[in-house]
């Protein structure tokens, strides 16, 4: 729920936009056959342990 409540706010809500692709990315892997993908995809955005993650763009966010 916490990022769905960042649509209400004025700036992007860049955290929900990148959970919405991550799960497209691992849903089309599954579709296409691509299950080493699924998998990896899988592992890194949705296991329940907290990580975290670096962008490219030099800031750090958490997934979890």
């Amino acid at each position: 729920m916490n990022l769905i409540n960042e649509i209400e706010g004025c700036n992007p809500a860049s955290n929900f936009i990148d959970y919405i692709l991550r799960g497209k990315a691992f849903d089309l892997s599954l579709l296409t056959g691509n299950y080493l993908k699924a998998i990896e995809y899988w592992n890194a955005f949705f296991d329940e342990k907290e990580k975290t993650i670096t962008y490219n763009c030099g800031c750090h966010g958490r997934i979890g």
